[in-house]
């Protein structure tokens, strides 16, 4: 890591660190909801253009390729910290629940007793609101009020970053891990990387700004997105429509309208991104998720009632497939992968010379700081108030089951969204409905599923993945991945935690972001409630919908295995049910149209030099992403006109 990249990382990350939070927080933009993030392409793009403008002017003051892919690999880390991977969620997190206490729902008796006083920076032993909440979510009208209140703020912060930044730790240590069984042996594509890839490469090559394609691809998105922005503002100019249907009003009479809500979203980065991905993949994606839609109308023709999944957007005969899926699938990897770990383990305990020279680390330190990390997470949960033995259910199934899983969505199927379908705690209600837990455990675990586990978007795993993937394809040495992602997360968490508190106590949380200042910190807390003040019915079938979850995916590996003409994939089941499949499942499916029409009848060749078109549709719709955010940021105003938003 050059000094030069240092100075410049850090302005970069603390620039990309405010943006990210007023953009989200005031203007509504979803800007870290992507594994993907729109001011990380932001930030290339501008390097890039800079780069080119200094060969004229400065040559040596232009960057290499690997400080330039250093910087987006920052901007995504910052972007993930400071939206859906920490800051979203957190501050919101530990006052919601004093704010939204009232005398009907009976909080402060259900809640506060079981809360320990360093969890929150109130009182629980207070049954009113107090000021620390108040003015959090009401507004002092002050820039500088949140330092009236950032002394109670200090030790609930502090307690609570320490295991952000184990996860946050613990997954570069899996990265490490995982980088030379992914990248090398299974060879997956990480369809996110090829973007940037060639925006760093093509001063070099002149493959991709260079191409008239290229241009072809970006004109589409942009003319539809400027048409439909503008329609925004000036409804007489004519709006092309990517989203706005769902398929459920077509279907209206029993037993289709039983079909969980399918809208109809059309992305040109997503079909960009898709097309990157085996064509059977493809397949197994929109047929999976047109399986499980099938699954409702079925069982409501048989009288079925029909059963949401507790906080996701799915069915609950879907949610519990889906569970036993990953479990499956995690354990297939495994099986996978035992040469490589075989030969990790061999490091690990020393009987192997030094193969791991390349790595990100030796595989020794990364096992060991695994572990480390691991037994500290229990540790804080253990103060936290949970239990031990829910603690490590609740981050082995986190960390090594729906981590990998989401990891595995991004670098081999392309979905720049990672969502689940359930949490930890499904495992548990498995076996023993949710009042077996206990209050305190309930209670602690209302905050751990709000801030750590429910949404998994801005999981800085896919960041790491696909950092190293970046590296390796620009001559970014493999362990310069650390120090750079050290700066990043440092950087982040400062500029990220000031402005998280700044901005609610100047302007006001209820008048920010609605799903992480009114929906989030409630929804957990709600759900548990039920369990809190009495006893929930055991449910008996959800082991049967959790065995026919892990016998599909495990006959459908087989099959994957076994016959060459078996063309579904097991991942893409397990993540059938999840938002991501809901938003993007159209786009997926013009994506396989496109990619199996151009190889019938032009074959691989031709795909190839179709290439530039498919990058060009990605850079234009995130070229349209970043301009209709400054007209966000200028006027304040929400702009829901991408499939995503």
């Amino acid at each position: 890591m050059t000094p030069r990249l240092l100075l410049l990382g850090i302005l970069v990350v603390a620039a990309v660190s405010a943006i990210v939070c007023w953009g989200v927080q005031v203007a509504n933009l979803q800007l870290g909801v992507l594994q993907f993030p729109p001011p990380a392409v932001g930030v290339l793009l501008v390097v890039v253009l800079l780069n080119r403008l200094l060969k004229f002017i400065a040559p040596r003051l232009r960057l290499a390729p690997r400080e330039i892919a250093g910087l987006y690999i920052m901007s995504m880390l910052a972007t993930m910290v400071c939206s859906r991977g920490l800051y979203d969620l957190l501050m919101p997190g530990l006052v919601g629940l004093n704010y939204y206490a009232t005398p009907a729902n009976k909080w402060h008796e259900v809640f506060y007793p079981h809360i320990r006083s360093y969890l929150v920076p109130w009182d629980t032993t207070v049954e009113a609101m107090q000021p620390v909440t108040k003015y959090f979510y009401e507004g002092t009208g002050r820039w500088d009020g949140w330092i009236d209140y950032l002394p109670l703020w200090i030790k609930p912060l502090g307690f609570w970053l320490v295991p952000a930044v184990l996860l946050f730790v613990s997954y570069y240590f899996l990265t490490a891990l995982l980088r030379k069984q992914w990248v090398d042996s299974e060879r997956l594509s990480f369809p996110l990387v090829m973007l940037p890839l060639e925006m760093i490469r093509d001063e070099q090559t002149g493959q991709f700004l260079g191409k008239p394609l290229t241009w072809y691809g970006f004109a589409l998105p942009v003319i539809v997105f400027t048409l439909t922005g503008l329609h925004e503002f000036y409804p007489q100019i004519p709006a092309i429509p990517t989203r706005g249907y769902t398929v459920n009003q077509w279907l209206t009479g029993r037993p289709w309208s039983a079909m969980y809500y399918t809208p109809v979203y059309l992305s040109f980065a997503a079909i960009g991104f898709f097309c990157f991905i085996p064509t059977e993949l493809l397949l197994s994606l929109w047929a999976f998720f047109a399986f499980i839609r099938f699954q409702d109308v079925l069982l409501d023709s048989f009288g079925m009632p029909m059963r949401n999944m507790p906080l996701y957007p799915c069915r609950y005969h879907i949610g519990y497939q889906v569970t036993g899926g990953y479990c499956v699938l995690a354990g297939y990897w495994v099986y996978v992968a035992l040469p490589h770990l075989r030969n990790v383990w061999a490091h690990v305990v020393g009987s192997r010379d030094a193969e791991d020279l390349g790595e990100l680390m030796p595989y020794r330190v990364a096992f060991w700081g695994l572990v480390a990390c691991f037994a500290g997470i229990i540790a804080w949960s253990h103060l936290a108030g949970l239990s031990l033995w829910y603690a490590c259910l609740e981050f082995f199934v986190l960390i090594f089951v729906v981590s990998l899983v989401m990891a595995r969505s991004t670098a081999e199927a392309g979905l720049p969204m990672t969502e689940t379908s359930f949490r930890p705690m499904s495992v548990l209600e498995l076996f023993a409905p949710m009042h077996s837990l206990g209050k305190r455990n309930l209670t602690v675990l209302g905050f751990l599923d709000d801030i750590f586990i429910r949404d998994q978007r801005g999981l800085v795993l896919t960041a790491y993945l696909d950092g190293s993937r970046l590296g390796d394809g620009v001559g970014l040495r493999r362990r310069d991945l650390l120090p750079i992602s050290a700066v990043a997360i440092g950087v982040s968490l400062l500029v990220g935690g000031v402005c998280s508190l700044a901005i609610p106590y100047n302007l006001g949380g209820v008048t920010l972001y609605p799903p992480t200042y009114a929906q989030y910190p409630l929804w957990e807390f709600q759900a548990h409630q039920p369990a809190m003040t009495g006893t929930v019915e055991y449910q008996p079938m959800a082991p049967v919908w959790f065995a026919i979850g892990a016998a599909v995916t495990a006959l459908t590996a087989w099959l994957r295995v076994s016959y060459t003409w078996w063309p579904l994939v097991p991942l893409a089941y397990t993540v059938s049910s999840a938002w991501t499949l809901i938003v993007f499942w159209f786009s997926i499916l013009i994506a396989w149209l496109v990619k199996s029409l151009i190889l019938r009848y032009g074959g691989m060749k031709t795909f190839v030099r179709a290439r530039p078109f498919f990058l060009g549709m990605i850079l234009g719709e995130f070229t349209m992403i970043l301009a209709w955010s400054v007209v966000s940021f200028a006027t304040r105003t929400p702009m829901p006109i991408f499939a995503w938003w």
